[in-house]
């Protein structure tokens, strides 16, 4: 996220607000479906980039994927759920082991 120093704590607190609510409330089917479409768009388009396929199918077969895994991947994205969501938030998100790094520039 890219904000003004002046609104750093400001962000910071955003972003703490918004893992305690993927935690409390599974997302809306409106934003899981929008999301999921996202995501497979985004897989797809990537993709039609011979480089970037290339990549993706040495990158998975690297972690032990087969090629039928590999050109299943939308079809796995469709089939995430509220519930598996909200499982890998409570999984995942520690709010008492919460970190924030910043990356700043410097003045031209």
């Amino acid at each position: 996220m890219a904000t003004a120093p002046e609104n750093e704590q400001r962000a910071a607190e955003g972003i703490k607000d918004q893992l305690k609510r993927l935690m409390a409330v599974s997302p809306s089917d409106d934003e899981l479906r929008r999301a999921k479409n996202y995501s497979v768009g985004i897989y797809h388009i990537r993709l039609q980039q011979r480089t970037e396929e290339v990549l993706e199918y040495g990158r998975s077969i690297i972690q032990g994927n087969t090629l039928d895994e590999i050109k299943q991947y939308p079809q796995e994205i469709q089939r995430v759920d509220q519930d598996m969501i909200r499982g890998a938030a409570m999984k995942y998100i520690d709010m008492e082991r919460f970190a924030w790094g910043q990356v700043r520039g410097s003045a031209k």
